[in-house]
């Protein structure tokens, strides 16, 4: 329930309409899935899905590095100016 609640707000954010309907049914389905299949397997494809989610946000980590580095290397020149 609530890695629905954190997509949708994302997909609310990023875009609107469609993604958010495409969300619902996809949620639904894995739900109606997860129901009828054995507890192992809902474990295995909750396993699978928070492997992907580390993965992107290691890339995402990996992309924002060098200009995160760069904007607290300006912040730490600007408070320096400032004393």
């Amino acid at each position: 329930m609530a890695y629905y609640y954190i997509a949708e707000t994302n997909i609310a954010y990023l875009t609107r309409e469609w993604p958010m309907l495409a969300l619902k049914i996809v949620m639904l389905g894995a739900t109606f899935y997860g129901s009828v299949k054995t507890a192992s397997l809902a474990w295995a494809l909750g396993d699978v899905g928070l492997g992907i989610m580390v993965w992107l946000n290691v890339i995402a980590i990996v992309i924002l590095a060098k200009p995160l580095l760069k904007a607290l290397k300006d912040d730490e020149e600007q408070k320096e100016t400032r004393d």
